[in-house]
C-alpha cells in the first residue's frame, strides 16, 4: 500500500516541480485530476479487516462510505481530464467521440455495471454483479463520466501533436476503463468467494491519462529525484532505449530534493537494461520491425549514458548491463574506486583495452562473472580469458555466444553464429580463444575446490 501511494504522489510531483513556471490550462487540469486520483486511491485502500478477512456468505459485501468517496473522487478526476483534453486540442472527431461513448456504455451494460439484472447470462450482466440500490445511480453517473473521458481522449488531437499522442491519451484512458472493471467486479460480484482487495487490481491497470511509456519513465525518474529513500542500496532499471537513461541526470539547474549523486553513491547493486530494438541489423535470428520513434534514437549513440551511471556509483559490489541491441560500451574512464564481486554483461560491444581494466581493478574481489553475446571489436578472447584465468576468487563463471563482430579489425575471427538451440561458449575462428577458455575453466574449478564447492561440468559454464 505504501508503494502504491508513493507512486501516486510521484505522478503529481512531475507537473508540480517541472522547471516551467507557466501553468497552462492543460497542465492545471491534469494536475487537479491527479490530485483527485490520489484521493481516490486513498479512499479505495482496503481496511485491515477487509484485507485479511473474507465476507461471510450470509453477510455479503458491504459498500463503505470510503468506497463511495473513492468513486466520487475518481469521477471528479475524470472530469478534470476531460477538461484538460478539450483545452489542449486543435480538432475533435465527432464520429470517434460518439462511437466510442456509445460503445463503451453498451459494453458497461453488457458486463453488468449499469443497472444489472438479477441473473447473469452471456447477453447481460456477464460479470454477475449485484449493485446495491443506493449505489446504482452513482455507478451510472460514473460510467457516463468515464465513458465520456475515454471518448474525448480518442477524439481529440493535441495542439502540439507528437508521434505518440494517441497512445498517450488512448492507452491511458483505456487502462483506466479496464482497471475500473476490475474494481466493479471486486466490489459488486455476487459470488461469496474470498475477497480480493481492489487496490491490487487497480495497480495492474493503473496508467495515468497523460502518460505513455515515456510518461512512466518520467514518473519513475521524478520519484527517484524527489522521494528520499535513505536505505536504497539496489537499483534495477529497465528502459526501452539507452537514450532514456540520459534523463536520470538533470540537464541543468534544478530544485532536486535528492541529488542523483547521493542516490548512486549509496548503491551496492546496479542493474541496467535496454529492452527495445532501434535497428533490425543487430537482431540475431528472427527480425522484428522497429518502431520509427525508436529508430530515431539509436541505442549505440546513447550507450555512454549507461557508463556514466556506472561511474557515478563508486561503491558498487554488483553490476549488470543488458541490452537487446548490440551496445558499444567504452570504459576507458571507468571509476577506479569500483571493486566488483559480481559482473554480468549481455549483448554489449567492447574492446579488450576497455574490458581488461574493468576486470583488472576487481581482480581481488570478483567472484561471479556472466558474459552473454559479448563481442570484442579490438583485442582477442585469448587475451581476455587468459587474464581472467589469473583471478583467484572467481568461483562462478558462465559464458554464451561470445565472439567478434562481422566488421572491423576482428572480422576475420568472426564465426557463423550458432543455431538458436545450440548455444556455444565462443563463436570464434581463433583456436587460441578455445585454449584460453579451457584454462579459465580449470582455474574456476580449482578456486571452487579450494572453497569446498562442487566443480562445474562443461555444460555448467555455458549460458542457455
Amino acid at each position: 500500500m505504501l508503494f502504491k501511494m508513493l507512486s501516486s504522489v510521484a505522478f503529481i510531483i512531475g507537473p508540480l516541480l517541472t522547471t516551467s513556471t507557466e501553468w497552462s490550462p492543460y497542465r492545471l487540469s491534469i494536475t487537479i485530476g491527479l490530485v483527485f486520483s490520489l484521493a481516490g486511491d486513498f479512499f479505495l485502500l482496503p481496511s485491515r479487516s477487509k484485507f485479511y478477512n473474507s465476507p461471510s456468505s450470509d453477510q455479503g459485501k458491504s459498500i463503505s462510505t470510503f468506497f463511495q468517496l473513492g468513486v466520487v473522487a475518481f469521477a471528479l478526476a475524470h472530469i478534470a481530464y476531460i477538461v484538460a483534453f478539450l483545452r489542449d486540442t486543435k480538432a475533435i472527431s465527432l464520429g470517434t467521440l460518439t462511437t466510442t461513448f456509445i460503445a463503451t456504455m453498451l459494453v458497461a451494460k453488457w458486463l453488468g455495471v449499469i443497472y444489472p439484472p438479477e441473473r447473469s447470462s452471456a447477453r447481460s450482466n456477464l460479470l454477475n454483479l449485484t449493485i446495491p440500490p443506493d449505489m446504482k445511480p452513482l455507478v451510472l453517473v460514473y460510467a457516463l463520466i468515464i465513458s465520456s473521458m475515454f471518448a474525448v481522449a480518442l477524439a481529440t488531437n493535441p495542439s502540439t501533436p507528437t508521434t505518440t499522442w494517441l497512445s498517450q491519451r488512448g492507452l491511458g484512458a483505456a487502462m483506466f476503463v479496464v482497471s475500473d472493471v476490475f474494481v466493479a467486479k471486486d466490489a459488486f460480484e455476487s459470488s461469496s468467494g474470498p475477497g480480493k482487495p481492489g487496490w491490487l487490481r487497480i495497480a495492474v491497470g493503473y496508467v495515468r491519462l497523460s502518460l505513455s511509456i515515456r510518461g512512466l519513465i518520467s514518473a519513475f525518474i521524478t520519484a527517484l529525484h524527489y522521494v528520499p529513500i535513505p536505505q536504497l542500496e539496489a537499483l534495477d532499471v529497465s528502459f526501452p532505449l539507452a537514450y532514456d537513461f540520459e534523463k536520470i541526470f538533470p540537464s541543468g539547474p534544478t530544485r532536486l530534493c535528492v541529488p542523483i549523486e547521493s542516490i548512486l553513491g549509496r548503491l551496492k547493486y546496479l542493474r541496467l537494461r535496454v529492452s527495445a530494438h532501434t535497428d533490425e541489423q543487430g537482431q540475431r535470428y528472427w527480425k522484428k520491425p522497429v518502431l520509427p520513434a525508436h529508430a530515431a534514437l539509436p541505442n549505440d549513440l546513447y550507450a555512454d549514458r549507461l557508463v556514466e551511471l556506472t561511474n557515478a556509483a563508486p561503491n558498487l559490489d554488483s553490476l549488470s548491463i543488458t541490452s537487446i541491441d548490440l551496445l558499444p560500451l567504452q570504459f576507458e574512464r571507468f571509476n577506479i574506486y569500483i571493486r566488483l564481486t559480481s559482473l554480468s554483461l549481455t549483448r554489449v560491444l567492447l574492446s579488450s583495452d576497455y574490458f581488461l581494466p574493468l576486470i583488472r581493478q576487481s581482480k581481488d574481489t570478483l567472484r561471479h562473472l556472466q558474459l552473454y553475446l559479448l563481442q570484442l571489436h579490438q583485442g582477442t578472447w585469448d587475451e581476455v580469458l587468459t587474464f581472467m584465468a589469473q583471478l583467484t576468487h572467481l568461483v562462478d563463471f558462465s559464458i554464451g555466444s561470445c565472439g567478434y563482430p562481422s566488421t572491423g579489425p576482428n572480422a576475420d575471427l568472426s564465426a557463423l553464429q550458432a543455431a538458436p538451440d545450440d548455444t556455444v561458449a565462443l563463436e570464434t575462428l581463433n583456436m587460441a580463444d578455445e585454449t584460453a577458455y579451457e584454462r579459465l575453466r580449470e582455474r574456476v574449478n580449482a578456486n571452487r575446490a579450494a572453497e569446498g564447492l562442487r566443480p562445474f561440468t562443461n555444460r555448467d559454464f555455458r549460458i542457455y
